[in-house]
C-alpha cells in the first residue's frame, strides 16, 4: 500500500500524469482508496492537469464519491472538474449542491460562490 502512495507522489511531481491517474485508478477499483483520499487526487488533477481524458477519470471518481458521501469538499471538487471539462450546467447544480452543504455544517463557502459565478458566466 505504501509503495503506491509514494509511485503517486513521484508521478504527481514529475508531472507524469498520465501514470499518476492509471495509478490512482487502480487503487479506487481495488478497493483500497478512501473517499478522502480520491478528492485529494482529484484536487490535484483540477489543479494540475488540462488533459480531458484524465479530467474526464477524476470526474467519474468523484461522482461516485458524491453518491456516497455528498458533502462539501467532495462537491466542491467534483463542481469543479465538471467546469474544468466543460459541463457547465451540471458543474452549477453540483456547486449549488456544495454551497447549500457547506453552509449547512459552517463551511467557508466563499470559494465555491466564486466558482458558481465563474461557471454561470462562463454558460452565458
Amino acid at each position: 500500500m505504501y509503495q503506491n502512495h509514494y509511485q503517486i507522489k513521484f508521478y504527481k511531481k514529475n508531472e507524469m500524469w498520465s501514470r499518476y491517474t492509471d495509478k490512482v485508478d487502480s487503487m479506487i477499483k481495488n478497493d483500497s482508496a478512501a473517499t478522502s483520499f480520491v478528492n485529494s487526487q482529484s484536487w490535484d488533477v483540477y489543479k494540475n492537469v488540462d488533459h480531458k481524458k484524465t479530467v474526464k477519470k477524476a470526474i467519474g471518481w468523484m461522482g461516485k464519491v458524491v453518491k456516497k458521501e455528498p458533502n462539501y469538499m467532495y462537491l466542491d471538487t467534483y463542481a469543479a472538474l465538471l467546469h474544468k471539462a466543460g459541463k457547465n450546467s451540471e458543474a452549477a447544480k453540483q456547486a449549488e449542491l456544495a454551497i447549500k452543504a457547506g453552509k449547512e455544517s459552517g463551511e467557508d463557502v466563499k470559494a465555491t460562490e466564486k466558482l458558481l459565478k465563474k461557471i454561470k458566466k462562463s454558460k452565458s
